[in-house]
């Protein structure tokens, strides 16, 4: 009997020896496997969601990392030990509020009230990430370009460029016998002498006619004009 009982105790002793050994080495797996890198929990979220990463911090042994897609901004929490998606939360993105955009008419009003001149053309251009208006407004002297401010109605910028005047073609001179034949009409005779003449600046031909029963004249014709200016009759 007391043999029995002594190979029950150690084969008692020996049971418990493997529970401790093979508890000892379960411990032992556990402890020797790696732990998620932040590199790695980078690569992971990137892989799975094709996503641009943000920013990540680690804390308790979970990753929370911020990341974007194409579908917008999340947030994921990543299990350091097992590498395991503990949650993914969509973050809501704040609306922008929208912006009044000024009517043409508006602007034009605008500009009439800063511009002498008359608006020609009023057009809305999307200049990179502004939306601006352009304005032609013509006066007697120049034309002048605006840049507005779609949101803000604020000129931003302004070209102006001096019209040319067309230049005045100097008078044409009248000829003798243009200057003769108008004589001749107002004083009927015979012309005797023609003389080209300038006086305070103004030209004029002197011509005298001869008439055989009634007095000679002298006809003072403007060069220029052709205008009449006198007639002198000679005793």
């Amino acid at each position: 009997m007391k043999k029995i009982k002594a190979i029950k105790v150690a084969g008692a002793i020996l049971a418990g020896l493997l529970l401790l050994t093979a508890v000892w080495q379960i411990g032992q797996a556990f402890t020797s496997k790696e732990l998620l890198t932040e590199e790695e929990a980078s690569s992971l979220v990137q892989d799975k969601y094709n996503g641009r990463m943000i920013e990540i911090s680690e804390r308790s042994g979970i990753f929370q990392i911020k990341f974007s897609t194409d579908a917008g901004e999340y947030t994921v929490e990543i299990s350091r030990e097992t590498g395991e998606i503990r949650n993914l939360i969509k973050l809501d993105q704040e609306s922008p509020v929208p912006k009044k955009v000024w009517s043409q008419a508006e602007i034009r009003e605008q500009v009439a009230q800063q511009e002498k001149g008359e608006i020609e053309k009023v057009e809305q251009k999307q200049e990179g990430e502004n939306l601006i208006y352009s304005v032609v407004v013509r006066s007697e002297t120049q034309i002048t370009t605006l840049k507005i401010d779609a949101y803000t109605g604020e000129t931003v910028d302004t070209i102006t460029e001096e019209i040319k005047q067309p230049e005045e073609e100097p008078a044409k001179r009248l000829t003798e016998s243009e200057a003769v034949e108008i004589a001749l009409q107002r004083v009927d005779g015979e012309v005797d002498d023609v003389e080209l003449e300038q006086s305070n600046g103004v030209i004029y031909y002197l011509i005298e006619v001869e008439r055989e029963e009634e007095e000679d004249a002298t006809v003072q014709v403007n060069a220029l004009s052709g205008e009449i200016m006198s007639v002198t009759w000679e005793d």
